[in-house]
């Protein structure tokens, strides 16, 4: 879980500073960290699937930024909220 949470927190901070500066190493770095994070946690695995593609995405040449943004920012609230409920949810249980 702890690895999962990091991710999350990675992966919003490199989503946020895509959207303010917008850069190729950026969008590789958010796809990169997604892409591991996939690998690593299980049930969070389709919504970094997700990130991962829309930072793909945005490094695909001619591609439209605008409506990949905006996919990428759901994307990650979508994460952000799944990952909170989770948490909530095994500290309950213990």
């Amino acid at each position: 879980m702890q690895t999962a949470d990091h991710s999350v927190t990675a992966i919003k901070r490199l989503a946020c500073d895509l959207q303010k500066w917008p850069s190729s190493l950026t969008a590789k770095a958010l796809a990169r960290t997604a892409k591991r994070a996939g690998t690593c946690a299980d049930e969070l695995a389709p919504y970094f699937e997700r990130i991962h593609l829309a930072a793909t995405d945005l490094l695909k040449p001619g591609g439209r930024p605008d409506p990949t943004y905006s996919e990428l920012r759901q994307a990650v609230a979508i994460l952000d909220t799944v990952a909170k409920v989770r948490r909530q949810t095994k500290s309950r249980l213990q």
